[in-house]
């Protein structure tokens, strides 16, 4: 089984970025485990917050396969139960 992590937007913090290598590296000597990260969105000044969340939605559901368990980690119930009838649309397994 393998472990895909999917994040949206790269981070400049050089710790933040050495903190997650080092953690992705310790962890792979368990499982296999992969990064994935989605760019920022370019224009966001034009698109409204539910234009940006969708078209990172969008993203995400690229990387998702059939039969892959999906767990999310996503603080804003409002935000995750969308999410959640998005994924089951998608036919995946959501687990919140």
């Amino acid at each position: 089984m393998k472990t895909l992590l999917i994040a949206i937007g790269k981070t400049d913090n050089r710790y933040l970025t050495q903190a997650v290598d080092d953690y992705l590296a310790r962890a792979n000597h368990y499982a296999p485990i992969e990064l994935k990260i989605i760019p920022d969105i370019r224009d966001v000044k034009n698109l409204s917050q539910e234009q940006q969340k969708e078209r990172e939605g969008q993203q995400i559901i690229k990387l998702i396969q059939p039969g892959d368990h999906v767990i999310r980690n996503d603080p804003c119930p409002h935000v995750s139960r969308r999410a959640s009838q998005c994924l089951k649309r998608v036919g995946e397994p959501v687990v919140s």
